[in-house]
């Protein structure tokens, strides 16, 4: 009876434990797109300028 509990409870630490590490892959990902767009609308403002 008693490995059974243990077995759920560690089941259970297991999911929490690899949302959460999904959650800080996505916002790093979110971070980097986010970063790469910045980049990209600073050098399409630099060509545009360069077109005038």
């Amino acid at each position: 009876m008693n490995n059974i509990y243990l077995f759920a409870i560690s089941l259970g630490i297991g999911f929490i434990c690899s949302f959460s590490i999904l959650r800080i892959i996505i916002q790093k990902k979110k971070k980097d797109t986010a970063k790469k767009r910045e980049e990209l609308k600073d050098e399409v403002i630099k060509g545009l300028q360069k077109l005038k």
